[in-house]
């Protein structure tokens, strides 16, 4: 299950990317620049995870507190990302609940980027993870992430992760 949690907070990390119009089309300048972000959540969390015969589910839910990160988007379809915030997430499995608070590093990562005015797609040491932007103004960004994937350990068993997570920045 520890493996799942870490799993599941790298992948919401990595998988960060989305975007969607907010009234008017958006090209990828309107994405350029360097964005601090202000705001993680996530309401709908679910998990589920096999091993040896046994399966076992939950739910979660999590949030962000202490942001210090920012990513820069830059004209030539690269970004960068630095600074860390923390990842609260509540988690109830078969019963049991449980507060996880896990600081994150290297928000982003360094990559690659593509935005056609609706979907952000980044890659990340070969990983491309995409999402909506459901607000994009010259000062916002939000953006919707779901993740749906299934993690395979090694023949000993899998894990599930489904849940929408909402990203909010603002440009610096």
């Amino acid at each position: 299950m520890k493996n799942a949690i870490k799993i599941l907070s790298l992948l919401t990390l990595v998988l960060f990317a989305a975007c969607k119009k907010d009234e008017s089309t958006k090209s990828s300048s309107d994405i350029e620049g360097t964005w601090k972000l202000t705001f993680m959540s996530c309401d709908d969390g679910q998990i589920t995870t096999e091993a040896g015969g046994i399966a076992s589910s939950g739910t979660f839910t999590a949030s962000g507190k202490d942001y210090n990160a920012t990513v820069n988007f830059k004209a030539d379809g690269t970004f960068t990302s630095s600074g860390s915030y923390t990842q609260v997430m509540s988690l109830t499995v078969d019963g049991f609940e449980q507060t996880l608070e896990t600081p994150t590093s290297d928000f982003l990562e360094n990559g690659t980027y593509t935005f056609d005015g609706t979907t952000l797609t980044t890659t990340v040491d070969g990983e491309s993870g995409s999402g909506e932007v459901t607000v994009l103004t010259d000062t916002n960004l939000e953006m919707e992430v779901k993740i749906d994937k299934t993690d395979d350990f090694g023949g000993q068993g899998s894990s599930t992760t489904k849940a929408t997570f909402i990203y909010k920045m603002e440009k610096q």
